[in-house]
């Protein structure tokens, strides 16, 4: 007889286990927090959003210091807990002197600079630094990048749209440029990156879902939620496939997933605006501090 008992270290078992976790634990925080003041839906608590960049620097600058000598899952929890310290309390900084919109526009362009470093200049030049200088250096010149393309563009409709691109570009694995060197890999997507972007937004316009209108801001956070499923899955049953035709696959059924989603969300359950962003958001920072602060647990 063969084995009876789910491997749930295998996909889509081991996507399945964290995926819908992650979307229950962060249903319940979006309905039991507004009992503590917290409104999601008001721009000047956008808590989730914060935690992208806090949270995700945490993991991918700071390498879960100092927790990364503790086991896991107690690191993973741990660092968990900080990051949303972090985020609420960098939120509220940026909110000092900026107006919410200011600082949703400072924390994209830091999280744009986050995320290409971390995953496609893989935290070049400074990767083999120690801790925390490391993460000291990431975070700052995160942060400087941010306030100086804020400087210079202010907050622009398209602030957060790179999102798409960029992570969708990341089911590639580097591909085309795998064998380069970190600096001109960086570059190279970096620049692709950007492109993509000006072409995302005239899709979203064409459709008549600007990225800066509620239904625009929805549309994307769709999108996204569906990706959650294929980070989830890590790119199953794709996995086995050459790029650069993995990488494609994984998008085309992303976005055939997202297309299915859209009738069900808007004319099934009629959710109201923002409603798919902010839990979106929420599921996200919650299935990272599941799925990759707890690794290899």
């Amino acid at each position: 007889m063969g084995n009876r008992f789910i491997n749930w270290k295998r996909q889509p078992f081991k996507g399945l286990s964290i995926f819908f976790p992650a979307i229950v634990i962060a249903v319940i925080w979006v309905s039991v927090i507004p009992a503590f003041g917290v409104d999601y839906y008001d721009a000047g608590m956008n808590w989730g959003f914060s935690w992208f960049f806090f949270g995700f620097a945490i993991l991918a600058y700071w390498e879960l210091w100092p927790f990364s000598g503790i086991k896991q899952p107690l690191r993973g929890f741990l660092a968990g807990v900080i990051s949303w310290i972090a985020a609420v309390v960098g939120w509220k900084v940026f909110l000092i002197w900026l107006e919410p919109t200011n600082a949703l526009a400072v924390l994209s362009y830091t999280q744009f600079f986050l995320f290409t470093t971390a995953w496609f200049y893989h935290n070049w030049p400074v990767a083999n630094l120690r801790q925390p200088l490391k993460g000291i250096i990431l975070s700052v010149s995160a942060l400087v990048f941010g306030i100086s393309v804020y400087k210079i563009i202010g907050a622009i409709d398209q602030m957060y749209i790179f999102y798409l691109p960029q992570w969708f570009f990341s089911f590639f694995a580097d591909w085309p440029v795998s064998s380069a060197k970190p600096a001109l890999k960086g570059t190279f997507w970096a620049a692709t990156i950007l492109a993509f972007s000006w072409v995302t937004d005239l899709i979203f316009n064409t459709l008549n879902k600007p990225i800066s209108s509620a239904g625009g801001a929805d549309l994307f956070a769709l999108v996204f939620a569906a990706m959650l499923l294929a980070f989830a899955f890590e790119s199953w049953p794709f996995n086995k496939v050459k790029q650069p035709f993995q990488g494609l696959l994984v998008i085309v059924s992303t976005l055939v997933l997202t297309t299915a989603l859209y009738p069900i969300f808007y004319y099934v359950f009629q959710v109201t605006d923002y409603f798919i962003m902010v839990r979106t958001v929420t599921v996200w920072c919650f299935f990272a501090i599941m799925a990759w602060y707890t690794e290899p647990w």
